[in-house]
């Protein structure tokens, strides 16, 4: 393996913990932080100790428009994850033009409260704009490299780590190579998962590389299956001598999925270990529809048990350097946008109330850190 490859946990960790105290800049910005969300026993802190880095995804327009929100987030997390500023069909609507305000906010707001910003995704089977659709045969690949060029040329430096490929694997276990048949695969083929890790590798090489899926943390055959698939992915990237340095573990939770596999995850946490690879928890958070809608201390129960459950399978994987839960107060989730969600504004999925006061599940995960610290 060479030198990319062979620590990406202290690559990662040293990017991580390069982040400073966030809370420092609460008064130099005007923001007042939530009184139960201090940086001193911030997630952020605790998780620090325990040797890994927390963070949430959110959008420039969330810190924008709502500063309590920001504090808090300045507070809570050491990582800030490009919720929907990065995404292509936002940043370029029209070919040849991007609109890089929302991403230089975000840039902005980690900068200022010494955050590491993570950028989601690059290359994505959704979230395209409508004008990739008419493009041509061989228009694919050259608008794939400027897409990858662009991005990861203006936030070198200030973007530590990436969704290069977001979601490559098919849901249907039994295609044979795993792949997503997907406008990527279909006028790329097969090798354009290393192809795209080859193309960012070169644009930023201090850059994490990360292929980020879903699918793969229950006990389930369905799981079991994704796995291989993705050690294969991870296989072929590597043999084509392109740089990757994890995986991410999609962890959008239901409260009637099936049981996390904390087994079967330490098996592919040992097997991304041989390959020089670690892991990070990506997008977590926990729907709350199959819980009672009139009794909402019992849903947040059910959703910080289903918090714990996967916190304590992932806590022992010694590849784990990451955190990040998909937002951070309920008031700003994308859950509670979803039309099919029946409790609507009263869904409750992530570890801070509509008051920002913290609940049952942010607690889980500070006991977890705290244990493993």
């Amino acid at each position: 393996m060479n030198g990319d490859r062979r620590c990406p946990s202290r690559r990662t960790m040293i990017r991580w913990m390069g982040a400073g105290l966030a809370g420092a800049a609460f008064m130099r910005n005007g923001l007042a932080a939530p009184a139960q969300a201090s940086a001193a026993d911030s997630l952020g802190v605790i998780a620090e100790r325990a040797g890994l880095a927390y963070g949430c995804a959110t959008t420039a327009d969330q810190l924008g428009s709502d500063p309590v929100f920001a504090a808090a987030v300045a507070a809570e997390c050491r990582i800030l994850v490009t919720e929907l500023d990065l995404k292509w069909d936002i940043l370029s609507p029209e070919r040849g033009v991007y609109r890089f305000a929302g991403a230089d906010a975000m840039a902005d707001f980690a900068e200022r409260h010494g955050m590491t910003l993570r950028g989601h995704p690059l290359a994505w089977h959704q979230a395209l704009p409508g004008w990739v659709w008419s493009l041509g045969p061989g228009e694919w690949l050259p608008e794939i490299e400027s897409h990858i060029r662009a991005l990861m040329g203006r936030y070198r430096g200030r973007i530590a780590s990436w969704d290069v490929v977001n979601e490559p694997l098919d849901p249907d276990v039994t295609v044979p190579d795993g792949l997503r048949r997907g406008p990527w695969f279909d006028h790329l083929g097969a090798d354009y998962v290393a192809m795209a890790f080859d193309l960012a590798g070169r644009t930023d090489p201090e850059a994490e590389l990360v292929v980020n899926e879903y699918g793969l943390i229950f006990d389930t055959d369905y799981a079991r299956a994704r796995r291989a698939h993705m050690l294969r992915l991870v296989d072929r990237v590597i043999a084509a001598g392109s740089p990757i340095h994890a995986v991410g573990l999609q962890c959008h939770l239901r409260l009637d999925d099936p049981p996390i596999d904390a087994g079967g995850l330490a098996l592919f946490s040992a097997a991304l270990a041989d390959r020089g690879l670690s892991l990070l928890v990506t997008e977590l958070d926990v729907d709350d529809r199959a819980g009672p809608y009139d009794d909402r201390n019992r849903r947040d129960t059910l959703v910080a048990a289903r918090y714990a459950e996967l916190i304590d399978a992932v806590m022992p994987l010694p590849t784990l350097s990451a955190v990040l839960t998909w937002g951070l107060a309920d008031r700003h989730s994308w859950i509670r946008h979803d039309p099919t969600h029946p409790f609507g504004n009263d869904a409750r999925p992530l570890l801070l109330d509509d008051a920002l006061d913290r609940k049952d599940a942010w607690h889980k995960l500070a006991d977890a850190f705290n244990a493993r610290g």
